[in-house]
């Protein structure tokens, strides 16, 4: 059972490092849509360069005119976003690179999700070790059965507490009377 949970652990993490993101910069002959995908706005809209609706988005009217003009140029992708990035900041990057502080934003989820696997591991390897005391028909019944006694002892209370209001108005009524 062990080599079974050592074999689901290695296969999600596989999995893990197989959609790991490629950097931003992989491509050398960028297209503008490439780039429009890469950046954001700076209208203020807060949405990715190719899907600013803003009307009349004078902004990205003139993001996507320099764009074409570095294209034509020969630029790579690189140097098209690190120009980019000096004129606008490091907030036009909607992809954040993967160097320095940046990259803990690529490497929080791995980590998560080793963290997350781990747990995962350690709740199965417990669930294997429970020793049931009974068969779950029989626990089911038993659970039926203690419902019934807590139902009796709930009419049980009930009776005495009438039992008891009614002594308790008696004795208000002669007091009163």
């Amino acid at each position: 059972m062990k080599s079974k949970h050592i074999a689901i652990l290695g296969a999600v993490i596989l999995t893990m490092l197989a959609i790991y993101p490629n950097p931003i910069y992989a491509s050398e002959s960028p297209t503008l849509e490439e780039l429009e995908r890469d950046l954001y706005c700076m209208c203020g809209c807060v949405k990715i360069l190719a899907f600013c609706e803003m009307s009349k988005c004078s902004v990205s009217v003139r993001m996507r005119s320099e764009l074409a003009e570095m294209i034509e140029k020969g630029l790579s992708k690189e140097e098209i976003l690190d120009l980019m990035r000096k004129k606008y900041g490091d907030e036009v990057i909607a992809t954040p690179p993967t160097t320095g502080f940046s990259l803990a934003v690529w490497l929080y989820p791995v980590i998560g999700g080793g963290i997350g696997l781990g747990i995962l591991y350690l709740l199965l390897k417990r669930r294997e070790e429970v020793v049931w005391h009974g068969e779950p028909e029989e626990l089911l019944e038993r659970g039926e059965e203690i419902f019934e006694e807590h139902v009796d002892y709930e009419e049980k209370y009930d009776r005495l507490f009438e039992e008891e209001f009614e002594k308790f108005r008696r004795r208000k009524r002669e007091e009163g009377a």
